[in-house]
C-alpha cells in the first residue's frame, strides 16, 4: 500500500478517515472570480479589509470553527458577511455535523493574524487487484484559480506511504516554468508500521506552490497503492 499527497488546493469534500488538512495562504483575489487553478506567490497581495470589519448580526462560527472576517457564512439574506465572494463560506450539515465548506472542500481551521486557512481533502488512490488484472483509480484534483488563496510553501509536503512505490507531481500552471517533484519509498515486507517518515515504506519531499500540482504518476510493486493527500506539518 502506498499514499502520496500535498497540502492546500482546492479542498474535496471530505467526511471519511481517508483525508488530510492542507493549508493556503491568504492573499488578494483581484476582482477575480474563484476558479480552478491556483494564483503564484508574486501575483498574491494582502487583503486590505475595510476598518469597519464585519458588519453586526453575522454569523461568527460554523460547528467548532470560528468564521473570523473577512471571511462569512453565504446568507441570502446578508450578502455582506464576508469581505468578498472569495471568502463566502457555506456552513454545511455533514454526517450531522456542521462544517464550514470552501465550495465543496471542509475548512477545518482559519487564522487571519497568521494569513492561512487550514482545508480537508480526500486522498487520491491507485489500487491493483491481482484477482481481476485490473488498477482502479481515484484522482483527486486540489485547485484554488483566482480564488483569493495561493498553497503555502512552509506548511505542504509530497507523501509517499508503501513499499517500493513511486510518485511524483507536475505543475500545471500557464504562468511559470513547470517543475516536476517526487520521492520513491522502498521496504522488504508490505507489514508497514505506523513511525517517522524515514524512508522505509514511506518517504516526503517539501513542495513549492508556484503552480498547481497533481500525482500524475504513481509505480508500485505491491497489489494496493494510495496516493493523494498532503499533511500539514506545522500549525
Amino acid at each position: 500500500m502506498s499514499s502520496a499527497g500535498t497540502e492546500s488546493g482546492r479542498l474535496a469534500t471530505n467526511s471519511s478517515d481517508n483525508a488530510v488538512s492542507h493549508v493556503i495562504h491568504l492573499g488578494g483575489s483581484r476582482g477575480r472570480r474563484p476558479g480552478r487553478t491556483p494564483r503564484l506567490p508574486d501575483e498574491v497581495a494582502d487583503v486590505a479589509i475595510p476598518a469597519g470589519g464585519q458588519p453586526p448580526g453575522c454569523r461568527t462560527r460554523c460547528g467548532d470553527v470560528d468564521i473570523p472576517y473577512p471571511f462569512g457564512i453565504i446568507d441570502p439574506d446578508r450578502p455582506d458577511c464576508a469581505y468578498s465572494r472569495g471568502f463566502q463560506l457555506n456552513c454545511t450539515s455533514v454526517n450531522g455535523a456542521a462544517r464550514p465548506m470552501f465550495h465543496n472542500i471542509e475548512v477545518t481551521n482559519i487564522s487571519v493574524p497568521n494569513g492561512k486557512a487550514w482545508m480537508k481533502t480526500n486522498i487520491s488512490s491507485q489500487c491493483f487487484d491481482p484477482e481481476t488484472n485490473r488498477t482502479l483509480y481515484d484522482d483527486i484534483w486540489n485547485s484554488f484559480r483566482y480564488s483569493p488563496y495561493w498553497l503555502s510553501n512552509e506548511d505542504n509536503k509530497l507523501f509517499v506511504v508503501g513499499c517500493n512505490s513511486l510518485a511524483y507531481m507536475r505543475s500545471t500552471s500557464f504562468i511559470t516554468m513547470q517543475y516536476v517533484i517526487g520521492c520513491s519509498s522502498t521496504c522488504d515486507n508490505v507489514d508497514l508500521k505506523n513511525g517517522s517518515c524515514s524512508g522505509a515504506g514511506c518517504c516526503q519531499i517539501s513542495r513549492k506552490a508556484y503552480g498547481i500540482t497533481k500525482v500524475i504518476s504513481m509505480q508500485t510493486t505491491t497489489p494496493l497503492q494510495y496516493g493523494g493527500a498532503a499533511l500539514a506539518t506545522t500549525w
